[in-house]
């Protein structure tokens, strides 16, 4: 019959075995990795590996990241929409390549008067990340 454990939990009964493992003798090793395997059941070689190794132990917990300060303000995110409406709304993929010629057009026809830094911006954004800004829902 089949145990389902959590990772949890085999992660704890690893530790507590692992220190009587280390001190037992050849005899007394063989059976408690019989009773590992049983319990858990990992297959023989690697649980012995877990034995013999200590593993890092994994936090249960997340680590919380420091908020993503994005390089791409709304200023940038409305120029984009703005060209993006202008080539009928293609992909991502095919945007990108026409941007600079497509600024250039809206700058020299009076749609566009950007700023350095939002040009520059543009002239170098990326496919995937034109997709994270979701044109499709702005705002």
């Amino acid at each position: 019959m089949e145990r389902k454990m959590s990772m949890q939990t085999r992660q704890e009964l690893l530790f507590n075995i692992q220190k009587r493992y280390s001190e037992a003798n050849w005899h007394e090793k063989g059976k408690i990795l019989d009773e590992l395997i049983a319990t858990t059941g990992y297959r023989r070689k690697y649980a012995i590996h877990l034995l013999n190794h200590k593993e890092k132990k994994i936090s249960t917990y997340k680590k919380e990241r420091a908020p993503h300060k994005s390089k791409y303000n709304a200023d940038t995110r409305e120029a984009l929409i703005k060209i993006w409406h202008t080539a009928n709304q293609i992909c991502s993929k095919r945007l990108v390549p026409f941007i600079p010629d497509l600024l250039t057009k809206l700058e020299r026809f009076g749609h566009f008067a950007l700023p350095v830094d939002v040009r520059n911006l543009l002239l170098t954004i990326s496919p995937a990340t034109v997709d994270r800004l979701d044109l499709l829902h702005n705002k």
